[in-house]
């Protein structure tokens, strides 16, 4: 049996969903591509390349798995309240699934489904030699590598041929971190001998500005003691 990184890797998702449901505008994680075969009941879709923004909502962060955070509304509010203000320009891709119909989702696209009637489908996030690259450089995790260690094993089983490449980049990545971590760790000592310095300095100011405040009061002190002294 395959441990759990391996069952995330190669889930098959059933799902279900009544009518007027669905799912609001997102990318799928690691740069994976997606299929989504429909059983049953029939699919609104909705698509924008990688560089669109879908309107209606906004980036919010970059996640873990490499996503962008999507501040995105339901899928049937954004159809009430977004898509019949927008010019031709900004409309999405739009088809409809029916049942028998597969659909492929390439990597980075953003997309969202309604469900038009109850639906039954099964989806899987898959690579191919596209995105590859693009799900190795997500799946590395310089404290946490099970899964990528997953997809390597099953590389091997099904593509030895190119298996010497994948482990090519993942030493790539794991030497790029290694000179990130310098690279951070020789800013961080500049940074607080830079801050060292500034603090000597303001001392050396406070010292200086002291020093000359003790000498202003003792003047001052002497004239009023001159000043004190009569003549006979």
């Amino acid at each position: 049996s395959r441990s759990s990184a391996a069952s995330d890797v190669y889930k098959r998702q059933f799902l279900m969903g009544p009518e007027r449901s669905g799912t609001g505008f997102h990318v799928d994680p690691y740069s994976t591509s997606a299929w989504n075969a429909l059983l049953y009941g029939r699919k609104r879709w909705a698509l924008y390349p990688p560089d669109a923004v879908p309107p209606g909502g906004k980036r919010v962060s970059f996640s873990e798995a490499g996503v962008e955070n999507y501040d995105a509304m339901n899928i049937l509010e954004w159809y009430f309240k977004v898509y019949p203000y927008l010019p031709p320009n900004l409309k999405p891709i739009e088809f409809v699934q029916e049942a028998g119909d597969m659909v492929f989702i390439p990597s980075g696209w953003w997309h969202a489904v309604l469900n038009l009637t109850d639906t039954v489908s099964v989806t899987q996030n898959f690579c191919n030699s596209q995105n590859l690259h693009k799900v190795i450089e997500n799946l590395y995790d310089p404290s946490e590598n099970s899964k990528l260690n997953v997809l390597q094993e099953r590389i091997k089983e099904i593509r030895a041929d190119i298996y010497d490449k994948i482990d090519t980049q993942r030493q790539i990545l794991e030497g790029n971190y290694a000179k990130y971590k310098f690279e951070r760790h020789q800013k961080k000592k500049q940074e607080w001998k830079d801050e060292k310095q500034r603090m000597e300095e303001k001392i050396k100011k406070l010292e200086a500005q002291l020093q000359q405040l003790a000498t202003v009061s003792a003047t001052e002190g002497g004239k009023e003691e001159n000043g004190g002294i009569k003549s006979i």
